[in-house]
């Protein structure tokens, strides 16, 4: 591996997004170096030493794409058995909430 690739896996690891291309990286990291107003280019970045200032700054303003691959959502079940019986529980204490042909008379 050239040293190029090595800072840019040392960056995808520090922003843990494994998902991101090399190219990927390289056009987030000159998009944010010219938001700074910074004269390098991504490439000329990414030749400077670990520690360049310049360097640190575009990484740390990097706005990044979506993820590739779709977020899994948590599933859980949106009714659960109770919530039936602690309705009617509620509307039992309120009947006056409750619509008027179905109140005792």
């Amino acid at each position: 591996m050239t040293e190029t690739e090595l800072k840019l896996d040392d960056i995808r690891n520090r922003l843990d997004r494994p998902d991101l291309s090399d190219d990927e990286l390289v056009v987030c990291l000159g998009e944010a170096a010219a938001r700074l107003g910074l004269t390098a280019s991504a490439e000329d970045l990414l030749a400077r030493p670990a520690a360049d200032a310049d360097l640190r700054l575009a990484v740390a303003c990097l706005a990044l794409p979506q993820p590739h691959h779709p977020m899994a959502m948590p599933e859980h079940d949106l009714v659960p058995e109770k919530s039936s019986r602690a309705a009617f529980a509620f509307w039992k204490k309120r009947p006056a909430l409750l619509p008027l042909p179905l109140r005792k008379r």
